[in-house]
């Protein structure tokens, strides 16, 4: 066998296998069909990759982790492990950690508000995730927000979201000092100690109404 033939055969074969990626890509992303996708994750695991074929592969795996079957999520996740890459064992780890995960259910809340649900339970989730993220910023921004609709309520509905509003200010709190940005640090500090007084005065009036479920929850003005 000439060397020329061996280059063009392996140049052949080298086309096809992209290919033959390339369809399965496409199945992934645009395929209605979960057992259809499941297959093409299952199939992209048994083929090895280089340069830019490798990075496309990887980005599709990381995007089925976030694929509305299950199934599909879980073959995704088997399949990043399988291709003992550096980029895949990297995009498996964040998926395991559920930053991949945060981020597009960030996206959802991020939709949601500018839908016009800009409601205590979206702005209190997208805190928790921005503050999971290391986006404090956002996330001090999405507690002040929340805060200031919980003060529009009544007692009633107000006191559903006390307990979560001081959690979330001092968990953001925590974040900052680390950072070595105390300014930011101290400058919650004024929500916090509101938010503590509403829940210990809310705490109290439970208390003082026998701890009865269904009561009103008190606001402190």
């Amino acid at each position: 066998m000439s060397h020329r033939f061996l280059t063009a055969l392996l140049g052949t074969a080298f086309l096809a296998g992209c290919s033959a990626s390339g369809r399965l890509l496409s199945l992934i992303e645009t395929s209605p069909e979960g057992p259809k996708r499941l297959q093409a994750v299952e199939q992209l695991g048994q083929r090895s990759y280089a340069g830019p074929q490798e990075e496309k592969v990887v980005a599709a795996l990381s995007a089925a982790t976030r694929d509305g079957d299950e199934q599909v999520r879980l073959k995704a996740l088997e399949t990043l492990g399988k291709l003992h890459t550096k980029a895949a064992r990297a995009t498996l780890v964040s998926a395991l950690n559920g930053r991949d995960f945060q981020e597009a259910a960030l996206r959802e809340y991020d939709t949601a508000l500018k839908l016009g649900g800009d409601s205590p339970e979206v702005l209190l989730g997208m805190a928790r995730i921005q503050t999971d993220l290391d986006k404090l910023d956002d996330a001090r921004r999405s507690l002040l927000d929340a805060g200031k609709l919980v003060e529009t309520m009544d007692s009633y509905q107000a006191g559903r979201y006390l307990s979560d509003l001081k959690y979330g200010l001092d968990n953001l709190r925590m974040k900052y000092e680390p950072k070595g940005d105390r300014d930011a640090a101290d400058k919650l500090l004024p929500e916090i100690a509101k938010w503590t007084a509403k829940v210990e005065e809310m705490e109290k009036q439970r208390g003082g109404a026998g701890g009865l479920g269904g009561m009103p929850y008190p606001m402190v003005q």
